[in-house]
């Protein structure tokens, strides 16, 4: 062979043993770079330094790509390959573990043009055969450590957005991406994520997400997730799928959720970082569930939500409409509604960012702790509720729509309402009342319960007043605070009678227009003459006018009074009594079976009957002893006819023997 065969053998020798060291193969690759590189349009590659072993290694230091405009598209502080394979007429890419760290991809969409720089520089390097049926490349990674990663993208056509993520101007910093088994094919990216870490500069912060993870332009998909960021904690399969990339930019409206969450934790301003309508809301909620739909039409199965301390829904959930709360149509199917009074307080209202909380009437702390199971159907401050309401004071069935008037505040409830037992003197702040039994017809308005009128119709199986139990009561008419207008009728074994007027009480005194029938009254069951074992009184009445004791405009015409006690029935027939002003003088008179009597003057009616009882007194000698002279004096006329004073005299247990 000769000297200079060997020296031909030396000197391939040496350039293979050149060809891998890193000074020949950083300049090698310079060279080829440099031809690649278009100073006229802007782009160029360039790599700081390289190693690359055929059958081991590939590492890379400082590789920068830039766009036709020479902006940096893409750089690499450091990358190390620990094998890889390209197969160009398979058109695969095989790598064994990826190792990057400073990664830095930079997308753009100039002003009137929809491709990004990424896109348009493929563009100018292209064959331009569009009659290529190569088809794509394949990507394949065993493993990869991807930490320093800093990834942009701007629409130039598009405004940035004030608040939240913008997907026409994605700006994601510091991230870290551990994971294996990645594929690529085209915009379609599979892989099983063990670590993905990043924050943006719109404030959101993922600190841990991982799970089996597909992303393409139809969607984003994650199997198996966890993720936790600095406010949430979420867990379960996700996906978010969209027609193109562009969809993300009205999230709201045009991204399909698909999610069967397991127990987690949602805060609402993670929610706002991709529906900014809700950055000013600062709530969180444990949710588990299936959901589907858009944001702006979402439909929850199985869901169950805790909030705030006490608070906790079962069921299913339609929502159209979101995030504007005030005009989201609800369609809430419960299982189980418990919450509380504090909890319900705690909601924001719309305007967020104010101190604007769900408004819940003093009245409704009664209730605590309550709970519902039914649904609801319509808008915040315009829906029906169909349900059972189990609550400290009873319980309640209701069909029942309620609205509330934005300008005035009023509250307007319309349905039916009924219950077995409800403590309405609780809820009223009422001492006078008890618990009430119901089955109504209600049609109300007002600012809160204790200012609530309106009609109702129906019956009440009983009521409590002072303490008594009344019971078979039938209403229908016009219901104020202490006052009625329409008929009522009773039939409880302690009071017997029917109702047809007004009866209003609101004032200092009673003002009436009605006429009555009562049948029976057991003075001693309700406990007005709790002495008196029997005592029961019957008459019917006619009523028109103010009931002021000393002031009486009106009158009152009483018809067949009878009082039955343990003596007997006493037959005190008929009583009219009537008051009016003549000129400065007060008329009184009494019309009766018993007597006759008028007063006029300047008087006061209230010391009247004492007065009679001492002029009474003073005709019969056995009572003149009982008779009181030291009495205020008042001015009047008087006259009085005593006629059948028998019965009456009987009924008081009066001898005048």
């Amino acid at each position: 062979m000769g000297w200079t065969g060997l020296a031909l053998i030396l000197l391939v020798i040496g350039s293979l043993l050149a060809l891998r060291t890193v000074t020949v193969q950083t300049w090698l690759v310079g060279k080829v770079l440099e031809r690649l590189s278009d100073e006229s349009s802007g782009f160029g590659i360039t790599i700081d330094r390289v190693f690359i072993d055929p059958v081991g290694p590939l590492r890379l230091k400082g590789a920068l790509v830039k766009d036709l405009e020479g902006d940096t598209l893409f750089y690499v502080g450091r990358l190390d390959v620990d094998r890889w394979r390209v197969a160009p007429r398979r058109r695969t890419v095989d790598l064994g573990r990826v190792r990057i760290r400073s990664l830095r991809f930079g997308l753009r969409s100039d002003t009137g043009d929809v491709r990004s720089n990424l896109t348009r520089l493929l563009e100018h390097f292209a064959s331009g055969d569009s009659t290529s049926s190569q088809g794509p490349w394949t990507i394949r990674c065993n493993a990869f450590d991807l930490k320093g990663v800093h990834f942009s993208y701007h629409d130039k056509d598009r405004e940035e957005l004030p608040h939240g993520v913008d997907f026409a101007h994605v700006d994601v910093l510091d991230g870290t991406v551990i994971g294996r088994d990645l594929l690529v094919i085209e915009d379609s990216v599979d892989a099983a994520l063990d670590l993905l870490a990043l924050r943006t500069t719109s404030g959101l912060q993922v600190m841990d997400l991982h799970g089996d993870v597909q992303v393409s332009g139809s969607g984003i998909r994650v199997k198996g997730l966890e993720l936790r960021t600095d406010r949430s904690r979420v867990a379960g399969d996700i996906a978010l799928l969209s027609g193109t990339w562009s969809d993300h930019a009205e999230f709201v409206t045009k991204i399909q959720l698909l999610g069967d969450l397991d127990s987690s934790l949602v805060d609402s301003r993670d929610i706002a970082q991709f529906a900014s309508e809700l950055k000013d809301v600062d709530r969180a909620v444990r949710v588990s569930g299936k959901v589907r739909g858009t944001v702006a039409d979402l439909k929850c199965r199985e869901l169950v939500i805790d909030y705030g301390s006490r608070s906790r829904l079962i069921g299913s959930v339609d929502l159209s409409g979101l995030p504007d709360i005030d005009n989201t149509f609800m369609l809430i199917d419960l299982q189980e509604l418990t919450t509380s009074i504090p909890d319900l307080r705690s909601i924001p209202m719309a305007p967020f960012g104010t101190e604007a909380r769900l408004e819940v009437p003093d009245e409704l702390v009664a209730l605590a702790p309550f709970s519902f199971s039914g649904n609801f159907t319509g808008f915040v401050n315009d829906f029906t509720a169909y349900g059972k309401v189990r609550s400290g004071i009873g319980e309640l069935n209701m069909d029942v729509s309620f609205g509330r008037d934005g300008r005035s505040g009023h509250i307007r409830s319309k349905g039916q309402l009924a219950t077995d037992g409800f403590d309405l003197g609780r809820l009223l702040g009422d001492a006078t009342l008890g618990a009430i039994a119901c089955d109504l017809r209600i049609d109300l308005s007002g600012r809160d319960l204790t200012d609530m009128e309106g009609d109702l119709e129906g019956s009440i199986p009983f009521i409590e007043l002072n303490g008594k139990r009344v019971a078979n009561i039938l209403a229908s008419g016009h219901l104020e605070r202490r006052l009625f207008q329409g008929t009522l009728t009773c039939d409880d074994p302690s009071v017997r009678f029917s109702f047809d007027g007004l009866a209003d009480l609101q004032g200092t005194w009673p003002l009436v227009d009605f006429s009555a029938d009562v049948g029976r009254i057991d003075l001693f069951e309700l406990g007005i003459l709790p002495e008196q074992h029997l005592g029961e009184l019957s008459f019917q009445v006619v009523a028109a006018g103010e009931l002021a004791p000393d002031s009486l405009k009106g009158a009152i015409d009483l018809r067949s009074i009878a009082y039955c006690d343990d003596r007997g029935i006493h037959e005190l027939g008929d009583v009219e009594l009537s008051s009016h002003r003549e000129g400065s003088e007060q008329v009184l008179r009494l019309r009766s079976d018993m007597a006759n009597a008028s007063v006029t003057g300047d008087f006061l009616p209230t010391r009247l009957p004492e007065a009679f009882k001492n002029i009474v007194f003073s005709v019969f000698p056995s009572l003149q002893e009982q008779v009181d002279y030291a009495m205020e004096p008042q001015q009047f006329d008087w006259e009085l006819q005593f006629m059948h004073m028998e019965p009456l005299l009987s009924a008081l247990d009066i001898d005048l023997d």
